[in-house]
């Protein structure tokens, strides 16, 4: 449930006061999921402390036109659970969110000038490269938005854990390390999902990792 704002403000101002911060994370996955809550944290943010840097995360299904609008004089950027320009990839992550969605989060960051970054996953079981595809598409007409692949690594306790233990789909059943792309290439190309073409999950992550030195999808403004 949401921290009464109160508190919140109170816990800013003192580190303000007793550290000069210039900077908050909002430790929230979905900081927008209450929307008058996080819109009533925007106003306060306005009134008492303008001048701080403010960073949180949404999601494209949690992010409209008056949260867009609150932030555009605020200094500011969002990240997004993307994950995906797969209709297919975001329905086998249980996201419940459309590829649409993000196309519209995406272009009113544009309009409102809010750096905005879209975190992608990449190397699921069964991903092709249709799927691949979709996600480069979505990130191309984008050219506003910092992408952020992220390679994936079997969770414990997740439903896609338990479909690549019982598909035998995993390299090593209690490897709970991360693999990264260093470890992945290093390896050879090997990761922690049999079945996975990491040759192409390197090569899709370097060509979003290029799109970062866009000065367009920069996050400072």
């Amino acid at each position: 449930r949401p921290i009464p704002l109160d508190t919140v403000f109170l816990t800013i101002h003192a580190a303000r006061d007793q550290h000069q911060i210039n900077y908050v994370l909002v430790g929230d996955s979905i900081a927008t999921l209450h929307k008058q809550h996080f819109l009533a944290f925007l106003e306060r943010v306005h009134r008492e402390i303008p001048d701080i840097t403010l960073h949180f995360n949404s999601t494209v299904d949690r992010w409209d036109e008056d949260i867009a609008a609150a932030c555009a004089d605020l200094r500011r950027s969002v990240w997004f659970g993307f994950e995906s320009g797969s209709q297919r990839i975001l329905n086998l992550l249980q996201k419940g969110t459309q590829v649409e969605q993000a196309y519209r989060a995406a272009a009113l960051c544009e309009q409102y000038d809010i750096p905005a970054g879209f975190n992608v996953l990449i190397g699921l079981p069964g991903e092709t490269d249709d799927d691949y595809q979709a996600t480069m598409r979505v990130l191309e007409a984008c050219p506003a938005v910092h992408p952020n692949p992220n390679i994936f690594n079997p969770l414990p306790g997740t439903a896609l854990y338990r479909q690549c233990v019982r598909d035998g789909l995993l390299v090593r059943e209690r490897d709970y390390s991360i693999w990264d792309r260093e470890r992945i290439f290093e390896a050879d190309f090997q990761g922690p999902v049999r079945s996975v073409d990491y040759r192409r999950v390197i090569a899709y992550y370097d060509q979003m990792r290029a799109m970062q030195a866009d000065p367009n999808r920069s996050l400072v403004r």
